[in-house]
């Protein structure tokens, strides 16, 4: 009968289960004595709630389910139960057959037309399923509040609860801590529970394949031996979340209460933190308790490995439920994931990377294979476009896909979605826009994981408005940059905040009040946004270099120009490091100061690039000054060809420039003769042409008509004289002597050195091999302190060619040896190939050919390399030169031929001395060869682009005609 009565018990209910045990078989047997048992049990379960302040709400054909305002007199009720049903003399049928169990749970509950519904009330009725006849379960909830009052003695001190452990109940997701009630007298030894294998945790199932992260899960598991909270911090879509789950799957068996993991990603309340970690333990505020209290107290006991996903925007929160939960609960370990730490004593981090990325000459199937970003692209295509493979002609795309995107999985896993759609060489090929392509993610992801903007938008929205506005002006280094930098990008907006001129900034001024640059990195630092290279930093000495990863610097950079920065942001880029380069620049395009700044300066060449490209367009006349201050370091990276086309590419927008009042005319007119002169100096050192000297008397004549410029003319003067000599022009002797008296006059040793070299070089084009040798000797002497790579190469040079001339070949290659050693020590990649060539050459004058041809085997592929297409040209004659010795006559005229073919695309001519040699040689082969045959092979010389001629010089090319 149900229970109509409006006084029930509402709010915070403890509900009493109880039936028969095994009373379908009993009717079965004794149908007759049932019905008689059955009355007389039912009047004493109604007694006994009813003793107890009870409301019997219904009788469930062989059971009870009754309400108690009290956990304490509901279990006095099921005791009192249990004592009369245990001394009732049952006539009708045999006593030891009428067991009753009881079920015992307190919560919440809603009251409608005089019955409950809730949790609450089937959990009651599955504890007491799973209990034995006699036996008297209590859920955990009600367990802590007998136990508090067995404590204060507000129950018979004959009253004890045994823990029975967890166990899964039937039909509900979590499982329950279920408690016995033990009292004197009453029985107390039950067999197991009735439940199924309890499922320590609810790790999801995964539905797609773990790739790679060996390394990761490894460290992963020997730290949580080590430490009960680490946190994997890292940047968005690096797999935190799939490590995290990963390493619970591998330690599961560790933890004898299980592996549970909290998603926190959905919530946006830190207060409803401790509520989301309590419902996976279906634990609820009770009256008195907190939930944070339920919650430390149910985890008290436990061996348990608890999982909080997504930290990032709650950290406070998790932080504070881990400094509660850890101290109090001696067996709970935290694995935490978040773009931060938490922060809290005891805490280890531990940084994902993302994965393991091939270098750009790595491009064969087999070896891209080995990489686990590969491996994960593969995968995941597989997945979307069952029977992908990695072959050898999609490799080297899959390659660059994984490259760009950073070996970031997240995104790596939307390019693959891709693969249904586009091949690998069209992904590749977008990622310029990969904030538009890569948007294929699961439907079922959370919301930021669908597309890779999402991902980012996501971190960017955390971060606070000083952090934004740091992030996205830092997006403008491109490939990284020191704390100097940042330090003067704040200083440029803190001085532009307070009304002072920001041009005024310069290295190491003193903060003032505003942003700080070191607080705003280190907070980017720890979200995992910004990045420390060591091996940039290793490289600048004490300086320490950040980074993005490519794909948060586009992001930064889209957001920069969306808030309307783009501008003012490279024009500070543009100034800063135009400031680092004058810092450095000694006034002279022959040397480069290598003070303490100078690694710096080294490490730095990506930035200079883009500040060079932003200056073009900006302001072509400074730019100028720029490239000005660069061209020694540009020059001493072999980087010949790159200067000279931003030397024309200035001059051409420079001459482009609408007119202007006298002074801004004067300043270009100045700007034009500077990059006249990095042009010619550009092409002094990779070979020399007939544009290239004409460009230097156009530079001497405005830096004559100036006045106020002598080192430059002398600069000038110098390169006239040099590639005078490369291009077989008149005699530039006076201008190299000219370069030496300005020296003199301005007490500048370097370019005395160098105007003495000049004159030692025309001199022996003359033939004057005395006067020659007397203007090295003084150049020898007078040479300046400090090893400067270009006056090493051209000393070097001269006194070689010097000393071949007058027949003492072992004096030519010990200075050759001289200069080798000490451009190695430099680390000049040009002029130190320029000697090795050298050293190759003096070996074949002397009948060292197989010596030669090891060093020419070296040079020529590093000139092909460095874009020095006149080298080249040089080196195929070399290689013709040998073959002529060796009597490989149609070898050496495809060489010569070939040779002939790059110079005339270069109008490049031969120098005197070269002429020389190479007239002899051809006379030489005429002498000895058919005339059709000569001409035939010289023709399919020329027939070869310069790769080809390269490939057949080194002899693996076609037939070499042997």
């Amino acid at each position: 009968m149900n229970q109509t009565s409006s006084n029930l018990p509402t709010g915070t209910v403890t509900f009493f289960f109880s039936d028969i045990e095994g009373s379908t078989s009993l009717w079965e047997a004794h149908p007759e004595g049932m019905r008689t048992a059955l009355a007389r049990h039912d009047e004493l379960l109604r007694t006994a709630v009813t003793a107890n302040h009870g409301s019997v709400i219904k009788i469930t054909g062989d059971g009870v389910m009754a309400a108690f305002a009290s956990y304490s007199t509901a279990l006095m009720a099921a005791l009192d139960a249990q004592r009369a049903l245990q001394d009732e003399q049952w006539l009708s049928i045999a006593p030891d057959k009428i067991r009753v169990r009881v079920g015992l749970h307190t919560g919440e509950a809603e009251l409608r037309a005089g019955d409950y519904y809730g949790t609450a009330v089937n959990r009651a009725a599955r504890i007491m399923d799973i209990g034995h006849g006699g036996q008297i379960l209590l859920s955990g909830a009600t367990a802590r509040f007998v136990q508090t009052a067995l404590v204060s003695g507000g129950l018979p001190d004959d009253i004890s609860l045994l823990d029975l452990g967890e166990h899964r109940l039937r039909g509900l997701n979590r499982p329950a801590h279920i408690f016995q009630a033990q009292a004197a007298g009453a029985p107390r030894d039950f067999p197991p529970l009735r439940t199924g294998e309890l499922r320590r945790g609810n790790l999801p199932t995964p539905l797609t394949s773990f790739v790679g992260r060996e390394r990761e899960l490894a460290a992963i598991r020997q730290l949580l031996r080590e430490t009960r909270l680490l946190t994997l911090t890292g940047s968005g879509g690096t797999g935190k979340t799939r490590l995290s789950l990963e390493a619970g799957r591998h330690i599961e068996s560790s933890y004898d209460h299980g592996v549970w993991l909290t998603e926190l990603a959905p919530l946006n309340d830190g207060a409803l933190v401790p509520t989301a970690v309590a419902a996976l333990f279906d634990l609820h505020e009770q009256p008195g308790l907190s939930i944070m209290e339920s919650l430390t107290d149910y985890m008290r006991g436990k061996k348990l490995l608890l999982i909080l996903d997504n930290c990032e925007h709650l950290v406070a929160a998790c932080a504070r439920l881990a400094a509660e939960l850890l101290p109090a609960a001696p067996q709970l370990t935290i694995l935490a994931s978040s773009r931060e730490g938490l922060g809290v004593p005891g805490e280890t981090t531990f940084h994902v990377p993302t994965m393991g990325i091939p270098t750009r000459d790595i491009i064969s199937r087999d070896d891209l294979a080995q990489f686990e970003a590969v491996r994960l692209f593969v995968a995941r295509a597989r997945d979307a476009k069952p029977g992908f493979e990695l072959t050898g002609e999609n490799a080297g795309a899959v390659g660059q896909i994984v490259q760009r995107l950073d070996g970031i999985p997240l995104a790596i896993e939307l390019a693959a979605a891709r693969i249904k759609l586009l091949s690998p060489e069209q992904i590749a090929a977008r990622l310029d826009d990969r904030f538009r392509l890569l948007t294929g993610g699961s439907r079922t992801a959370l919301p930021r994981q669908q597309t890779l903007r999402a991902l980012i938008d996501w971190s960017y929205d955390l971060l606070d408005e000083d952090e934004r506005w740091f992030l996205r002006q830092m997006s403008v280094f491109s490939g990284g940059w020191t704390l100097e930098a940042a330090e003067y990008v704040v200083e440029v907006k803190n001085l532009r905040g307070s009304g002072q001129h920001a041009d005024t900034v310069h290295f190491h001024s003193e903060n003032i009040a505003g942003l700080d640059a070191l607080d705003l990195l280190a907070s980017l630092i720890n979200k995992s946004l910004v990045r420390i290279d060591d091996a940039a930093s290793d490289l600048l000495g004490d300086e320490t270099h950040y980074f993005f990863l490519e794909t948060i610097r586009q992001y930064a950079r889209d957001r920069l120009f969306e808030a309307g920065e783009g501008s003012r942001a490279h024009d500070v880029h543009f100034q800063y490091f135009l400031q680092m380069a004058d810092a450095n620049y000694d006034g002279s395009s022959l040397a480069l100061s290598y003070g303490a700044r100078a690694g710096l300066l080294e490490g730095h060449l990506e930035n200079l690039r883009a500040a060079l490209d932003w200056g073009e367009g900006s302001d072509p006349a400074t730019a100028i000054d720029l490239l000005r201050y660069l061209s020694p370091l540009w020059t001493m990276h072999g980087l010949g060809v790159e200067l000279l086309h931003r030397a024309e590419t200035l001059l051409e927008t420079l001459a482009q420039l609408p007119p202007a009042g006298e002074e801004e005319m004067n300043r270009r007119r100045r700007a034009r003769a500077f990059a006249l002169g990095i042009f010619a100096m550009a092409s002094g050192t990779t070979g020399g042409s007939k544009e290239a000297y004409t460009a230097a008397e156009e530079a001497e004549a405005i830096f004559r008509g100036d006045g106020s410029l002598p080192g430059s003319l002398a600069d000038i003067l110098f390169w006239k004289a040099i590639i005078g000599i490369e291009i077989s022009r008149s005699d530039d002797y006076d201008a190299a002597r000219e370069a030496y008296e300005i020296g003199l006059q301005l007490n500048d040793p370097v370019l005395q050195q160098v105007g003495l070299i000049a004159m030692a070089r025309w001199a022996l084009v003359r033939g004057d091999i005395a006067t020659a040798s007397d203007h090295l000797a003084v150049a020898r002497r007078s040479r300046v302190r400090h090893e400067i790579p270009i006056l090493i190469t051209y000393q070097a040079y001269a006194e070689s060619m010097t000393a071949r001339a007058s027949g003492d070949f072992d004096a030519a290659q010990r200075v050759l040896a001289e200069g080798a050693q000490a451009l190695r020590r430099a680390h000049h990649r040009l002029f130190a190939n320029i000697i090795d060539s050298e050293i190759g050459h003096t070996l074949r004058q002397t009948g060292d050919l197989a010596g030669a041809v090891e060093i020419y085997r070296a040079t020529i592929l590093e000139w092909q390399d460095l874009g020095h297409r006149a080298a080249v040209a040089n080196q195929l004659e070399c290689f013709a030169f040998i073959a002529l010795a060796e009597e490989h006559m149609e070898r050496a005229a495809r060489l010569f031929g070939a040779a002939e073919a790059l110079r005339d695309t270069l109008s490049s001519d031969m120098t005197p001395e070269e002429g020389k040699v190479y007239d002899a040689g051809v006379a030489g082969l005429r002498a000895v060869m058919e005339p059709g045959t000569l001409k035939g092979a010289w023709q399919a010389g020329r027939g070869m682009n310069m790769d080809t001629a390269v490939a057949y010089a080194l002899g693996d090319g076609e037939d070499d005609g042997r």
